[in-house]
């Protein structure tokens, strides 16, 4: 089951704009997830992002991405954990897609996002 280590986000300038932080755990792997909001005020910008996505993208919309914490602290991004700390457990990505569901539901009810947009970073994240 999740444990949620964060209570509130944590908002940290990112550019421009504030992010957000949200941090969690499943077993013993702490996640940490960050929101984004897109920039909607540079037009070439937007131009490219809203081509990507298909249509017209409003303000208040966020990238989200989540890694284990280890990776974030290091840099060495969706990095999977070594062998000896993989989960063997059936239910791990059933409960990493509850947290997800849950901290994006959080932020929605704190911050009013309009649309979040995630990417896939590795293969193993897409099939998930």
């Amino acid at each position: 089951m999740p444990s949620y280590l964060s209570k509130n986000f944590l908002e940290f300038p990112h550019g421009a704009l504030t992010a957000h932080r949200f941090d969690f755990r499943i077993e013993q792997h702490d996640f940490v997830m960050l929101f984004s909001e897109v920039i909607v005020n540079d037009p070439d910008y937007h131009a490219y992002r809203s081509e990507e996505v298909g249509f017209n993208i409003p303000p208040a919309c966020y990238d989200v991405k989540f890694d284990r914490l280890e990776n974030f602290n290091s840099g060495n991004f969706y990095a999977p954990p070594p062998a000896e700390l993989r989960s063997r457990k059936r239910r791990f990505a059933d409960e990493l897609a509850e947290a997800l569901e849950t901290i994006i539901t959080l932020h929605h009810k704190a911050y009013r996002a309009r649309a979040y947009f995630a990417i896939a970073e590795t293969e193993k994240l897409k099939r998930f």
